[in-house]
């Protein structure tokens, strides 16, 4: 993972992060990979086409981070250009008590072990 050194409100962890998401509302199952996390939310690269009109809510599972949100409603999608069945989905996290203080505590650790390693920032602005 590297750091995004970038002006947001809350600072992203670069994946990827290996998922498997489902929205029981759809009835769908996939595998996907988060390409970016921060304390509120997550970018998803999914392949399996879903539909997004009005929202949905993913339930989230990724064995190499356990403390990870559960539970993420659709914040925007996109279809990716020239990619049949790839999708982009932005991701917000519902807030839920102790597994929240986890996961922020987890993201913290993750950032202070990145920079005591002097891993790579990636300084793109706006992306």
């Amino acid at each position: 993972m590297t750091l995004f050194d970038e002006v947001r409100k809350d600072p992203r962890l670069a994946g990827p992060i290996l998922v498997r998401w489902t929205i029981e509302a759809q009835q769908l199952v996939g595998d996907g990979m988060l390409l970016d996390v921060s304390v509120r939310g997550a970018r998803l690269r999914l392949m399996t086409p879903f539909n997004g009109k009005g929202g949905a809510t993913f339930t989230l599972e990724a064995q190499g981070v356990p403390s990870l949100p559960k539970r993420a409603r659709l914040r925007w999608y996109r279809r990716m250009p020239g990619r049949a069945a790839h999708y982009q989905c932005g991701l917000v996290f519902f807030e839920q008590g102790p597994e929240q203080k986890r996961w922020r505590d987890w993201i913290a650790a993750e950032f202070q072990r990145l920079s005591a390693e002097g891993s790579g920032v990636d300084r793109r602005a706006g992306t």
